[in-house]
């Protein structure tokens, strides 16, 4: 018995798509590792506050010439391998584009430093720094963990009585350069 043009090419079809979806099934599993989180930002959760709160000094940091402003803060894990772990906030800040149709895509900014706060120099980066690229996108400014209105970095090992230990100082300066070997080697 024959076997038709038509069921030859739907066996060789769902064998080809049987052998397929097995390579990816395959695949698939060894790229997920154990542990691994599918969408770490599912544990994120933001909470909006009035941007009257934002202030320095008691002087408000959003001000009317600024335009639309939204403000809130970012509650994440300390560390992304345990969502479930402790949580630490981190504020934001951002500046609707003036465009009633921004690109979808925001511009993300983070303050350099060490511990610089992108916030405190909102007036400057609404009106001045981003004002051109606010006519198309909205502008995100984080202020990043261990800043001014972010969760507080807490280090046991190094606090601020140990900075201004004298014992501290004076152990770090008994260094004798002279013990050291600083030739370098030549081979």
């Amino acid at each position: 018995m024959a076997i038709s043009f038509t069921d030859r090419v739907l066996e060789i079809t769902l064998s080809l798509l049987l052998m397929f979806s097995t390579v990816i099934g395959g695949i698939a599993h060894l790229v997920v590792e154990p542990g691994y989180v599918e969408d770490p930002l599912r544990s994120a959760v933001a909470t909006p506050f009035d941007c009257a709160e934002l202030t320095l000094f008691d002087v408000p940091l959003v001000t009317p010439e600024m335009g639309q402003v939204e403000c809130g803060t970012m509650h994440v894990p300390e560390d992304w391998s345990k969502p479930d772990g402790r949580q630490i906030s981190i504020t934001y800040v951002v500046l609707k584009s003036t465009n009633p149709n921004p690109k979808p895509d925001p511009i993300l900014y983070l303050e350099g430093g060490p511990g610089g706060s992108a916030i405190t120099s909102l007036d400057a980066y609404a009106n001045e720094i981003f004002d051109e690229m606010r006519q198309d996108r909205d502008i995100v400014l984080f202020d990043q963990r261990g800043t001014q209105f972010s969760s507080h970095l807490t280090c046991s090992y190094f606090t601020v009585n140990e900075l201004f230990n004298d014992s501290f100082f004076v152990s770090a300066s008994f260094v004798d350069l002279a013990t050291l070997d600083l030739t370098p080697e030549l081979d």
